[in-house]
């Protein structure tokens, strides 16, 4: 299984499952390289977007059953994909393709947060509830939070008024 570089900004990938995984010592490598990524990096070929997904193995799994189509063109253009579960990294040395480690989303956030707050960078938050909301917008002026709505996976037109929201409050 091949390794690439991106770019010269971009940590080596790792293919394994179909995707290109980041492999990357700790979640601090890939917050230096969002907080560093502007849209002059974006991929000259043309065969990544400026998406970030964190992959269990349940989602792996849903992947190559091809539950969903959209997703799996999203999860497969990706610029951004980081194991989010440590039966993945034990999978990629069983295949010769060893990740250096697991990169949990929410180990990210706990670090990119922070800098994002100091920074005072703009930053769009999907929200769970009104109470984070209202924490993110105290926490970061320059943030806009939105509070997810309750949505069906099946039903994709549900999705549309809520991506809508998410473009307007990111421009």
């Amino acid at each position: 299984m091949a390794c690439r570089i991106v770019s010269d900004l971009s940590p080596t990938r790792s293919h394994l499952f179909g995707l290109d995984f980041v492999d990357a010592a700790s979640v601090e490598d890939i917050a230096a390289e969002l907080l560093a990524y502007t849209p002059v990096h974006l991929d000259p070929d043309g065969l990544t977007d400026p998406v970030l997904i964190t992959p269990n193995v349940d989602q792996l799994v849903k992947r190559n059953r091809h539950a969903d189509p959209v997703a799996l063109t999203l999860a497969g253009r990706a610029r951004w994909v980081l194991a989010d579960g440590q039966p993945i990294v034990w999978a990629s040395r069983l295949l010769g393709t060893p990740l250096q480690a697991r990169l949990a989303g929410s180990s990210l956030t706990a670090i990119l947060w922070p800098r994002l707050v100091e920074s005072e960078r703009r930053a769009l938050v999907i929200a769970t509830s009104d109470e984070i909301a209202e924490r993110v917008r105290a926490e970061n002026c320059m943030a806009q939070a939105i509070v997810a709505p309750m949505l069906d996976a099946r039903r994709r037109v549900e999705f549309e008024p809520f991506i809508d929201t998410c473009v307007e409050a990111a421009t």
